[in-house]
């Protein structure tokens, strides 16, 4: 976690309180992930449920197999050792071709902060950027590897493992938190715009046998909260669609008689773009704006997910807010 503590004692917030408000914000976005979880776990139940009955009956019309049965288990542990070193081939490659795709990234980047500098003068309406964040912040199921801050230029390495037993299915992210008050006597009506500039690699697997049931997956995304600092506790304003963006989901499914398992890996490479509309403050009213990159990561059964956005040039770059006052 890095803290800037000037820019915190300037808006007048303390840093216990901001930290334990975006650590309550976390676990309003996990419960509201229980559903969804929930209803995962119930499916994944009726499967093993129906595959258990499924079995009564055909593991005794399978017993004369049962040394092919033995040697499809070991053919089941060499593919996932093959389909292991082959995902590691393939981030291997990412980490050669990544130097060159994280430059066009950084072009982008350095594009678009021109296009903020240069914007103010042709409309009518007041421009405020926020180009360094006063908190970075990982939750506990990811690894900050390395942070590196400065205008335009705020960067995170991380990464992250998760494998089968897993009791910590849920939601982790990143935060890139920025703070703004707003220095008029009377009320402002701002646009907020942020985006992050990823450059990683996922994958997931799940693991085969004669009968499994084997479910692992992410859904990854780019997110901006808005919270309404002048109330206290603070609040958020109605949620508007442009806040969040899907990334990426990717999978890896073993529910066949048989099954040798599956693994699928993923590139993550772009520019995502979030922002909120009309947002209003009261004169002198504090707002904090949190851009997150949120991981969401479920095992069922036998299998496991990997994270890298820490291996060669692989970051998480999220350079700056802009807020456009619009009166």
């Amino acid at each position: 976690m890095l803290i800037d503590e000037a820019n915190l004692k300037v808006a007048g917030i303390d840093e216990a309180n901001l930290t334990a408000e975006l650590a309550v914000r976390v676990g309003q976005r996990r419960r509201q992930l229980a559903l969804r979880q929930s209803n995962s776990l119930l499916r994944y139940d009726r499967h093993v449920e129906r595959r258990k009955l499924t079995e009564k009956f055909l593991l005794p019309a399978l017993a004369p197999m049962s040394h092919d049965a033995r040697e499809f288990e070991t053919l089941c542990t060499r593919a996932r050792e093959e389909a292991r070193r082959a995902f590691q081939q393939q981030k291997s490659a990412l980490v050669a071709d990544m130097p060159s795709i994280g430059a066009a990234l950084r072009a982008r980047l350095a594009a678009r902060r021109q296009v903020a500098g240069a914007a103010a003068p042709q409309f009518n309406f007041n421009f405020v950027v926020l180009d360094t964040p006063a908190l970075i912040l990982p939750t506990s199921g990811i690894s900050l590897d390395a942070w590196h801050k400065e205008p335009w230029n705020n960067t995170a390495r991380l990464s992250g493992v998760w494998t089968s037993p897993n009791s910590e299915n849920g939601w982790d992210d990143l935060d890139f938190v920025f703070v703004w008050r707003n220095p008029a006597s009377t009320y402002a009506v701002v646009n907020v715009e942020s985006y992050l500039a990823l450059n990683g690699f996922c994958a997931a697997w799940a693991d085969g046998g004669v009968a499994p049931e084997n479910w692992a997956g992410f859904g990854l995304n780019a997110s901006l909260d808005v919270f309404e600092w002048w109330n206290q506790p603070p609040t958020v304003p109605p949620a508007q669609s442009t806040q969040d963006q899907l990334l990426n989901t990717t999978h890896a499914v073993a529910d066949g008689f048989f099954d040798p398992g599956d693994y699928e890996s993923a590139a993550i490479a772009g520019n995502y773009d979030v922002s909120y509309r009309e947002f209003i403050l009261p004169p002198q009213g504090v707002a904090v704006f949190s851009v997150s990159f949120g991981i969401l990561h479920e095992i069922y059964g036998h299998g496991g997910l990997e994270l890298d956005f820490s291996s060669g040039d692989f970051e998480v770059v999220c350079p700056a807010v802009v807020i456009a006052i619009l009166s």
